[in-house]
């Protein structure tokens, strides 16, 4: 599906980029990193348009039928390989021998993301034609991509575009992902060069850490305009009736559904009539404001009126930060609790990183672009750097000394950290551990996390304590780090 963008373009520009030949295999393996895959499960294609053809010019000479679940804009591209069109409603039994069996994730007609078993249900049913799920819009969505699922069955594709988060609603550069078997097949029908030279240079612009670290922001605008806009509909003086759904869009209801229409058109804001009412997509928070001006809902009113209980809102005075680096894409937002993922491939470290998020005040998605494991000190020292570069990013941190102590209760084991801020970096690290490692860490790293710590922060850190329990000691040390991190500053 194709609804446009309400973003600006990106504002990310290409700079000494090359159409080497090696061009396009750095690309794939560069969107393999942002969409959490591997190389060899992705081709590089030119949208969603594209993914299709190259699904239709494997199946040439099939007399079979094209079997669609929603509505779609592919029409003309099936008759030009005389493919016949033929539209089923969900409620509908799914006919089979069709060539491939298209479904929009989000769904256009509710709004809800598909589950994987619903998707691993379907492909089951229609072996063996392909399932392709159009992910055009999944960006902002909080549930997991069907991806996962194409990894394990072969009659799954999943299309990605860059479209929306680029502000560019022209892109032709997308991504195709499914198995490896059906990646190796499809590619053989993939022209040598799919995308034009000045869309690669764009598309590996993009994927550069300072180019991802802003279309990562942008979802996460999106999460948050989303919530704002549902409430904002729910508690206006005059609420509209409206569907949120999981994708970058609300259904509205309002009343004068056309007068609206023409309003969001005169603010240069596009709309669709569909059959549950108007659908929108969301922006930018000034996009989101002029969605409310042509719905008649004045924000001065609104915010003089709820004032209160806007402030109550997690996210008012939350400051998120999304960065790519040391391996990692990480996305953190405080103060304030909220989930806390982290997949570095070492569980017993995952579990320190995770107390210091907890006892910090802050949430916490850490997820590695790479497939390396994490069970060496050099790779924990990577991982245990990124999170705390992007604390120091997040936080006006100020030149002020701080100091905190954690004690457990069943061992009485006791770590006290200080830290002072400004003065030389140096680290004073005072814990003695008897087993090597606790797990998979080892605990000679400790003082070196440490010191790491205090050059990126710029501080003088000291840390000490005492305690017969090795495991609880290293447990504390992560524990006392993370309320230190919490005195340190607000955003």
């Amino acid at each position: 599906m194709n609804l446009g963008t309400a973003f600006p373009p990106l504002s990310v520009a290409p700079q000494n980029l090359s159409c080497a030949t090696n061009a396009l295999d750095e690309l794939a393996s560069e969107m393999s990193r942002f969409y959490s895959t591997s190389p060899e499960r992705l081709q590089v294609v030119r949208g969603v348009a594209h993914g299709l053809e190259l699904i239709l010019r494997s199946a040439l000479g099939k007399d079979l039928a094209f079997v669609t679940a929603e509505d779609n804009q592919f029409e003309g591209l099936f008759r030009v390989y005389r493919t016949r069109f033929l539209k089923v409603q969900p409620d509908e039994p799914l006919p089979t021998g069709g060539i491939l069996h298209l479904v929009n994730n989000p769904r256009l007609e509710n709004g809800r993301a598909w589950e994987a078993e619903e998707i691993k249900r379907l492909a089951i049913d229609i072996f063996p034609t392909m399932l392709v799920v159009d992910e055009s819009y999944f960006d902002v969505c909080e549930a997991p991509s069907t991806a996962e699922v194409a990894a394990h069955l072969s009659n799954v594709v999943v299309l990605r575009n860059l479209a929306y988060l680029s502000g560019e609603p022209e892109c032709q550069i997308g991504a195709l992902i499914s198995n490896r078997h059906t990646i190796q097949n499809l590619s053989r029908f993939c022209e040598l060069n799919p995308l034009s030279c000045g869309s690669l240079k764009q598309a590996l612009c993009w994927m550069t850490p300072e180019g991802c670290a802003e279309l990562l922001a942008r979802v996460d605008t999106l999460q948050s305009e989303m919530q704002r806009m549902h409430h904002v509909l729910q508690t206006s003086s005059h609420p509209i009736d409206h569907d949120l759904h999981d994708a970058p869009f609300l259904v509205l209801r309002p009343n004068g559904l056309l007068a609206v229409q023409l309003a969001l058109k005169d603010y240069g804001l596009k709309s669709y009539l569909v059959s549950q009412g108007l659908l929108v997509p969301l922006g930018d928070r000034p996009t989101n404001d002029l969605i409310l001006k042509a719905l008649g809902i004045s924000l001065s009113n609104w915010t003089g009126r709820r004032k209160k209980a806007a402030t109550h809102r997690r996210r008012t005075r939350q400051q998120h930060v999304v960065m790519i680096g040391h391996g990692f894409r990480i996305r953190l937002g405080l103060p304030g609790p909220g989930p806390i993922e982290v997949r570095t491939g070492n569980g017993i470290f995952d579990h320190l990183i995770e107390m210091m998020a907890q006892h910090g005040d802050f949430s916490l998605q850490m997820v590695p672009d790479g497939s390396s494991s994490q069970e060496e000190p050099a790779d924990i020292r990577k991982a245990f750097s990124a999170v705390v570069q992007a604390i120091h990013q997040a936080r006006h941190i100020r030149d002020v000394s701080v100091s905190s102590a954690y004690t457990t209760a069943l061992t009485g084991n006791t770590v006290h950290m200080s830290m002072q801020l400004g003065a030389i970096p140096r680290c004073r690290f005072d814990i003695d551990f008897e087993r090597a490692s606790i797990g998979t860490v080892p605990t000679s790293v400790m003082p070196t996390l440490m010191d790491d710590l205090s050059q990126t922060l710029g501080a003088e850190v000291a840390v000490w304590g005492d305690g017969a329990d090795d495991y609880e000691k290293m447990v504390a040390c992560f524990k006392v780090l993370g309320v230190a991190l919490k005195q340190l500053g607000a955003p």
